[in-house]
């Protein structure tokens, strides 16, 4: 039998010939026992600004976690109110490695530039014309840009302007 008093657990056992008695301390299971690794696991899987409004200024050791460690994050924008969320992010800048905007977020408010230095992918989803061209000068500085994934919402001239921009980026696959 179990008799919980406060802190301590005390277990009796009882046999044939003899008692047994076990006082141990109660021990609390905390999300904050849990190994850095384990977290970078779980982090995998999460939208990079999900992770930053669930854990940064949490406390010391997740703002380490988060701001000191050599995880990157993958940012999903999908709205408006998302976009702002990336906006006051900028602590995160350097450790972002992938970006993806839907139709619903203004492209042309996303500055891209030399500030992601591990900016590896980005995937734009129904993007304008103009708002692609605008978006390609600030993707030319970007060091470590591998993969740019575009889908028009529509266009209305040659695209051959634009194809020659995409081949100039030195890194892309």
């Amino acid at each position: 039998s179990v008799v919980n008093k406060n802190k301590w657990e005390i277990f009796v056992f009882l046999f044939p010939h003899s008692i047994s008695i076990l006082c141990r301390k109660k021990s609390k299971n905390l999300i904050e026992n849990l190994s850095n690794e384990l977290f970078y696991e779980i982090f995998d899987y999460l939208n990079g600004l999900d992770i930053y409004r669930s854990f940064y200024q949490l406390n010391h050791r997740f703002n380490e976690l988060l701001i000191q460690s050599s995880i990157l994050y993958k940012i999903k924008l999908s709205s408006d109110s998302t976009l702002d969320l990336f906006q006051s992010t900028s602590v995160l800048d350097s450790k972002i490695s992938s970006l993806s905007c839907s139709h619903d977020v203004p492209v042309n408010k996303i500055f891209i530039n030399r500030s992601f230095p591990n900016l590896q992918s980005i995937h734009l989803k129904e993007i304008s014309e103009f708002n692609l061209s605008i978006s390609l000068f600030y993707f030319k500085s970007l060091p470590c840009l591998r993969s740019l994934k575009i889908c028009l919402d529509y266009f209305t001239s040659d695209l051959g302007d634009l194809y020659q921009i995409i081949f100039q980026f030195p890194h892309l696959k």
